[in-house]
């Protein structure tokens, strides 16, 4: 196993199945790319390169399944939905 650097992310990617299906498909797919780009690298420049995009992409994703969770259980964010009344 060659590891690289502080990153040490040199070992093969688990086959997971996202939790959910409601994922934008470019995100995950955008997620994926990256996360294969970065387990290829030869060096450690390359790796450098990738990461902060991968990251982003991680940031992304956070923010989407924040955005379903606060859909989902407003009152768990402390908002209520408003009706018509």
């Amino acid at each position: 196993m060659v590891a690289y650097g502080k990153y040490r992310i040199a070992l093969p990617r688990p086959n997971v199945t996202p939790l959910t299906t409601s994922m934008s498909s470019s995100l995950e797919d955008r997620i994926r790319l990256l996360t294969d780009r970065a387990i290829a690298a030869k060096t450690q420049n390359e790796l450098d390169a990738i990461l902060p995009e991968l990251k982003a992409a991680i940031r992304d994703h956070i923010r989407y399944l924040r955005a379903i969770a606060v859909e989902t259980v407003p009152e768990a964010f402390g908002t209520q939905r408003k009706t018509a009344a």
